[in-house]
């Protein structure tokens, strides 16, 4: 039973803001007004189904049936054109004015009506079908929104399939994500992690409440380091140059689509040091770590002062530039 002693809270990471969200800073302000209008009518929609799961009320099929029909209503009133609370008004706007598709609601509506009806996921097949909407369709708003280019008023997007270009970086960054928050997501009763590869490293009930106490039975370290491969398969597909959407970028958007690999890939490697020991102190960079690793992919690329600024000043660590210099 492998266990870890918390280090000082001090060393965990200040910065809360989701990884998109950090790359998503460094872009012109129109483009990130966009990006977190999106993002924040996503993140509702899903914590819609993760309230109600977290608060042990999932199994309540008179509160299963009110939240789909939360769902249904938010995707109506996204279609239609009747009057709406402001914030779909102006999410209605973003989308009509830089071309943005409705089928990433779409596909996380779905997602999050099948996360309704299970607890947790039989296979990684199923799995991987739940994260086309759960983790794909976010990260193919940003695909979209990096792909466009823009002239006399009128934005245009890229001429790529957004979601084809979005997967294998989408499924580095939500496997790692999961390992990440294992810890917390136990507490809440929330699983990820498909129960034939529990079954395959013999992990039971018991031994994964203990992994969420810091308690790591073999089998379940066994299993972690399997999944942690899962996620460097996604890693290895996810060459950034390589991406469809890469000729179309300007600088910002390049830096940006850069950086969420390079961020997700520092808690991959994190984890691996660890011994796949999901400890937070061990696995979670601390601020330092954070601003470390984005300076360093600004120097190489040479970004431009501008964009650095801007996109460290949004995120709160433009002093730690400041202490630097």
């Amino acid at each position: 039973m492998r266990q870890f002693a918390p280090q000082p809270s001090s060393s965990m990471s200040e910065l809360k803001n989701p990884i998109l969200d950090v790359a998503a800073s460094f872009w012109d302000d129109d483009r990130y007004r966009a990006f977190r209008v999106c993002y924040q009518s996503m993140r509702q929609l899903d914590d819609i189904v993760d309230d109600l799961k977290v608060a042990g009320l999932a199994d309540n099929p008179d509160l299963r049936s009110r939240v789909k029909r939360q769902l249904a209503e938010a995707m109506q009133l996204l279609q239609s054109n009747v009057d709406a609370p402001k914030e779909v008004l102006e999410l209605r706007q973003t989308m009509n004015e830089l071309k943005i598709p409705l089928e990433p609601w779409r596909r996380l509506v779905r997602s999050m009506a099948f996360d309704l009806e299970h607890h947790g996921f039989t296979s990684f097949l199923q799995f991987a079908r739940y994260a086309n909407g759960a983790a794909v369709a976010p990260a193919s708003i940003f695909i979209h929104l990096i792909g466009l280019s823009y002239a006399d008023g009128v934005y245009t997007p890229a001429p790529i399939d957004i979601f084809k270009a979005a997967r294998p970086l989408a499924m580095f960054s939500y496997l790692t994500h999961i390992l990440r928050d294992f810890r917390k997501d136990v507490a809440e009763g929330l699983e990820y992690i498909p129960a034939k590869m529990r079954c395959q490293y013999a992990v039971s009930a018991d031994d994964w409440q203990a992994a969420g106490r810091g308690e790591q039975s073999n089998g379940f370290v066994a299993m972690i380091a399997h999944y942690h491969a899962l996620a460097d398969r996604f890693r290895r597909k996810s060459v950034v140059t390589a991406n469809p959407v890469y000729p179309y970028l300007d600088e910002p958007e390049k830096f940006s689509l850069h950086l969420i690999w390079e961020l997700y890939a520092q808690i991959h490697e994190a984890i691996a040091r660890a011994d796949f020991v999901l400890a937070p102190e061990l696995i979670h960079p601390s601020t330092s770590d954070l601003y470390q690793r984005i300076e360093k992919l600004a120097r190489v690329m040479q970004v431009s002062d501008t964009t650095l600024s801007r996109g460290l000043a949004r995120i709160g660590l433009n002093r730690w530039r400041n202490r630097a210099q």
